[in-house]
């Protein structure tokens, strides 16, 4: 008879997560929720990221290990809304973009005409976003 092979498991997608600061609780709650995706960014675990920018130290730091895990991602899902500043969420992507990371933006916030360059994805929902990068990973 036969030996059964067992298929490999994949391991879920590595996935950084870019938003501007309040977002912060909605990505925590998705951490501790396992929704299927391997959340890489960590930026949003800390309860103090509003004040490093009244101590650089600490900023410079965090954009360290926020560049690592940039590195460390194959998907970058950047949410932002009209009117919200994603200064921080703009320079994320513009290393995702400069690492050909697959980057997915939803949120209305009108982005520019960047967005239409090769791997990045719009999309309505987060539902959306998150269905797109397990579509592409399982794939």
């Amino acid at each position: 008879m036969p030996k059964e092979t067992k298929s490999p498991r994949i391991p879920p997608p590595k996935t950084y997560l870019a938003s501007p600061l309040y977002h912060a609780p909605m990505w925590r709650d998705w951490k501790t929720a396992n929704i299927g995706i391997n959340i890489v960014s960590t930026w949003h675990d800390s309860l103090t990221i509003e004040a490093n920018d009244k101590n650089p130290s600490a900023a410079v730091a965090g954009w360290r290990k926020n560049f690592v895990n940039l590195v460390r991602c194959k998907y970058l899902l950047a949410f932002a809304h009209t009117g919200d500043q994603p200064n921080g969420t703009l320079v994320e992507i513009g290393v995702g973009i400069s690492k050909f990371k697959s980057i997915h933006l939803v949120g209305g916030f009108p982005w520019g005409s960047w967005k239409y360059s090769p791997y990045i994805h719009e999309h309505d929902s987060l539902h959306t976003a998150l269905l797109a990068i397990k579509k592409d990973h399982y794939s």
